[in-house]
């Protein structure tokens, strides 16, 4: 199981702040940490300052039982920033005896791959998020997927935003509209088959139907208000599995927000009730 707490222009300073929910919460098995790019272009996030949260960050990792990775973000257009907080990540990386993934290394040994896997001279495309995960699966020494090995970049052409209208209508929601103007920041748990009219390697991802929520549909004010999502999908995870293991997926957090994509299975009845017990703002997106 695989959460994603990775909130899009955050900083070690913001995850510092927000480590109970980004870290600590999911009670996870290993921990990826990729910071430096906005760190590096915010004036209150010193060079000192960094280094001293990925310490902190790798201290508590551990001290839960958890196996901290350190990455690097890739070649952007913050280069000369970004190349000096990077190399603080190594040189922590080595001092602490953690694993890296140098991601930015990669980048910078495939310039003519470059371009085919960015979408902007900052955030990669479907390839280049592709090839991040190959280098996870590969530096943890976990077995190297052939459907995730072979697929090129012509297969992965093209976008998939299916949730547009949903989008539209999740967002005038009178009781999301309300949550918004309290200005306070809220959590949201999205939960069903979010595999639409697409199959591997086009596949629409929970976390893309995220950054379609986030950035499409809710602008930057209301971005920064929502910052931690989790996305479970039903097509992976019966509700069974989710009710024999609640705590694990969903009640380790409080959720301001519960929003059910439509998926078909026997529990799901059992599994809406008592969700909407627990946490009792739930959207159903297939009807708003």
């Amino acid at each position: 199981m695989v959460f994603n707490t990775g909130v899009s222009g955050a900083t070690t300073e913001e995850c510092f702040d927000n480590e109970k929910d980004w870290l600590l919460a999911p009670k996870a098995d290993i921990v990826f940490i990729c910071f430096g790019m906005n760190d590096s272009v915010r004036d209150e996030v010193t060079a000192k300052i960094f280094k001293n949260n990925l310490l902190h960050f790798i201290k508590v990792m551990r001290e839960q039982g958890a196996l901290p990775v350190l990455q690097t973000p890739q070649l952007s257009a913050r280069r000369k920033d970004t190349d000096r907080y990077n190399e603080i990540i190594r040189n922590v990386a080595n001092e602490q005896e953690v694993l890296l993934v140098d991601l930015d290394e990669y980048w910078k040994s495939h310039k003519k791959d470059v371009r085919g896997m960015m979408n902007d001279p900052i955030h990669p495309n479907r390839y280049g998020h592709l090839q991040w995960a190959r280098l996870l699966i590969k530096a943890l020494g976990l077995p190297e997927v052939s459907q995730i090995f072979t697929v090129s970049y012509k297969q992965l052409k093209g976008k998939v935003n299916p949730f547009t209208q949903t989008g539209k209508a999740i967002f005038s929601e009178p009781k999301v509209i309300e949550i918004l103007q309290e200005k306070r920041v809220t959590n949201w748990l999205l939960i069903g088959d979010f595999d639409t009219d697409c199959s591997f390697p086009k596949r629409t991802v929970p976390e893309h139907f995220e950054e379609i929520i986030r950035f499409k549909m809710s602008g930057d004010d209301r971005t920064s208000l929502m910052r931690f999502c989790v996305s479970i999908d039903t097509s992976k995870i019966s509700c069974g599995e989710i009710l024999d293991n609640y705590e694990f997926y969903i009640g380790f957090s409080h959720w301001d927000v519960v929003i059910f994509y439509p998926f078909e299975d026997v529990r799901k009845n059992e599994l809406k009730e008592k969700i909407v017990k627990d946490f009792p703002f739930t959207i159903n997106a297939h009807t708003v």
